[in-house]
């Protein structure tokens, strides 16, 4: 039997009054395909979407800027 581990893991959450809205790089998915040609043909990889970090939501920016001029 293995034994077990703990581990932490950090959360945002998010602010009281604010909103979020779909990550335009990556439409939400929270991963962004690259293509590369290579000689041996394309290679196509996967990676964490660097706007969202994975999440696939962003920010309301222009909800954010209502709320500071209020």
């Amino acid at each position: 039997m293995e034994p077990k581990k703990t581990i932490k893991v950090k959360k945002m959450k998010m602010a009281e009054g604010a909103t979020s809205k779909t990550c335009p790089t990556c439409n939400g998915s929270g991963v962004q395909l690259k293509v590369m040609n290579t000689m041996f043909g394309q290679m196509q990889t996967q990676t964490t979407c660097g706007t969202c970090q994975g999440i696939g939501k962003v920010a309301d920016k222009s909800r954010l800027e209502q709320m500071l001029r209020d």
